[in-house]
């Protein structure tokens, strides 16, 4: 059974309308929605045509299949929803759909191409072509229900009819002068396509009108035209006149037509009456949302409120609410806000806490606050409310757990051991919670506290470094934490042990005959035995070098020659590749240049090795050379 009223208070006063009022204004809107999405697509096309001609040839193709995508489907599939079974697509179309202003519009076009071409012949064939057409337009015959939808959208509907808009085929060849040509081409214009969408629109409504005319026949009374908004407008402004008769003239334009202006009036001058007036209004889909208004005002009073105290705000909150309810609104910006920020305040209280216990109460109060569990759940995660973010189905990244752990390594912990420590252990237990077994700001803490074991590692001595490994070895820290401050030891050790042993090889090397091959064995001994550092391998490499072929080579480094050798082997090995391009002859210069290069760095390898890096001159290698 359809409810044949709908009843709103407005000043006190119980207002009826009927519902088929509030239903036929509703497709009305609809209506205008399909209509502007129609010719949004359809001036898109009819802009990609490059003139009337392709407008007329492809206009009922493109126009009757938009109609259809966006008219008839919504239209037809409201059928079932309303439990009317008894008719087909096809049926639908052939009673609904009337494309009659668009006929016109067409034919109005069509008729000034004739005055152009100036054909009577055309004209005549032209009128009769109308007349058959006509008659098989009106009845919706260009059969866009879903039988020969396929054939309507490739472009055969000519074949599915027998007719269409053919006047670009009848008058194609006619008026062919350059001076009628023009003429046609000057139809393709703003005005030709503003006649086209204006035939469009009112079919659509024509379309809509007839689909509720249909739906009466079911349903009588379903949908009617009841509102008169020049009755309501005037009935407006005199109440605004007359403030004695103001609301009994306010409730009457209401009645007659429930218009935006008149709404409005009431919302902003009345305040009692906002959600009367937000409950009208959401009967009216081509009415402004009011809970927009609603919002606005609420906002201003929430500023006020938040100056005055919590009392206020919480009071606040509660009409919020209570208007949400009244008005079927699921969601309010500004309650969501109250929430937030309430949930922010006493996350401020939880994070002065230090002590256990009040860290617990004011974790009570947040999770019994009246707020929505995913506004806890967002606020538990921007502030880092770690110990109850399980409950609440949080996860925190890496980033946001070093955050977290940040609160309790900072001030005296980063100075003193023992606040160090107590930051650790909570520290932990943080990360238990959250299962996390690592952490930037963990590694931190255990790296500094392991520094002040070991401080001026550079300058210590190599006793000191190994009390000081000693105390890292028993700390109790990871050991990928440790291992640093290990490796920085060790090296230092190196560089103590470098430092002795290279005073006794460095003696041990120069009393060495580099001729004898027996004291250089010796001496090679000697070093294996007592080396401790990788530098010894050095001393090694020059004792297993010597010899009188390598130290000739080694003492001719230090000639001018040498120098020679080297900038010649780098210029004419270059200039021997370019000119070895140019010519393969030149190919001799390329290979005297490896060779002096190749000299010059024999040279430069041995006096390296023999000196051990020119830390070490032996008196061998400068003895008196008479080889140059």
């Amino acid at each position: 059974m359809v409810i044949k009223m709908a009843d709103f208070t407005l000043f006190n006063r119980t207002i009826s309308i009927p519902n088929a009022y509030i239903r036929y204004r509703n497709m009305q809107h609809r209506a205008g929605q399909a209509s502007m999405q129609v010719i949004k697509e359809f001036k898109h096309w009819y802009d990609r045509c490059f003139g009337i001609e392709a407008v007329l040839e492809k206009l009922d193709e493109v126009v009757y299949g938009l109609i259809d995508q966006y008219v008839v489907d919504e239209l037809y599939g409201r059928l079932a929803s309303m439990e009317i079974y008894d008719i087909s697509r096809g049926d639908y179309i052939r009673q609904c759909v009337d494309m009659s202003y668009l006929d016109e519009s067409v034919e109005r076009i069509e008729y000034r191409i004739m005055e152009i071409t100036q054909d009577k012949n055309a004209m005549k064939a032209y009128r009769e072509a109308r007349k058959a057409y006509r008659g098989k337009f009106i009845g919706g015959g260009f059969g866009i229900s879903g039988a020969i939808k396929g054939s309507v959208k490739a472009g055969a509907l000519n074949a599915t009819t027998g007719m269409a808009h053919s006047l670009v085929n009848t008058l194609g060849d006619a008026g062919s002068s350059i001076a009628a040509a023009a003429k046609k081409a000057g139809l393709y214009n703003s005005d030709t396509k503003d006649s086209l969408v204006m035939g469009i629109r009112n079919s659509i409504f024509e379309i809509f009108d007839n689909h509720m005319s249909l739906v009466n026949t079911y349903y009588s009374g379903y949908y009617e035209s009841g509102f008169d908004v020049d009755r309501a407008s005037a009935l407006f402004e005199n109440a605004k006149k007359y403030p004695d008769k103001r609301k009994d003239l306010l409730i009457q334009a209401v009645l007659t037509c429930p218009t935006q202006w008149i709404l409005d009036y009431i919302f902003d001058n009345y305040s009692e009456e906002r959600m009367h007036v937000c409950n009208i209004g959401n009967c009216f889909s081509d009415l402004e949302s009011y809970w927009t208004r609603f919002e606005k005002v609420f906002q201003s009073e929430y500023e006020t409120a938040k100056q005055q105290g919590p009392q206020e705000v919480e009071e606040l909150k509660e009409t919020i609410y209570y208007a949400m309810q009244e008005c079927g609104v699921e969601e309010s910006e500004v309650y969501d806000q109250i929430n937030y920020d309430e949930l922010v305040r006493i996350t401020e209280e939880y994070l002065l806490c230090t002590e256990e216990a009040a860290i617990k109460r004011v974790l009570h109060k947040f999770m019994d606050y009246d707020a929505p569990d995913i506004q806890k759940k967002q606020v538990i995660k921007e502030k880092g409310i770690w110990e109850i973010a399980g409950r609440y189905g949080v996860e925190y990244s890496q980033e946001d757990v070093d955050n977290i752990l940040s609160r309790y390594y900072f001030g005296e912990a980063k100075q003193n051991e023992e606040k160090a420590q107590e930051a650790k252990k909570q520290i932990r237990v943080v990360m238990n919670a959250l299962n996390v077994t690592s952490s930037q700001v963990f590694d931190q803490l255990e790296k500094d506290c392991i520094a002040r074991l070991c401080p001026n590692i550079t300058e210590a001595s190599e006793e000191v470094c190994q009390k000081m490994t000693e105390r890292i070895a028993a700390y109790d820290a990871l050991e990928e934490n440790k291992q640093p401050f290990v490796d920085e030891i060790k090296k230092r050790i190196d560089t103590i042990w470098t430092q002795e042993d290279a005073a006794i090889f460095d003696k041990v090397y120069l009393r060495t005959n580099l001729h004898d091959v027996d004291e250089i064995r010796q001496a090679i001994e000697y070093v294996k035995q007592k080396g401790r550092t990788e530098n010894a391998q050095n001393y090694i490499n020059a004792l297993e070098t010597c010899s009188d072929k390598n130290i000739k080579t080694a003492q001719k480094y230090p000639k001018k020659m040498t120098t020679i050798y080297e900038i010649l082997g780098i210029g004419l090995t270059f200039a021997g590749v370019i000119l070895t391009l140019m010519h393969p002859a030149f190919c001799l210069i390329f290979f005297l240049g490896i060779v002096l290069w190749n000299a010059y760095n024999r040279r430069e390898k041995y006096w390296y090795l023999l000196t051990i890096n020119e830390t070490n001159l032996h008196k061998d290698l400068f003895l008196p050379d008479k080889t140059k």
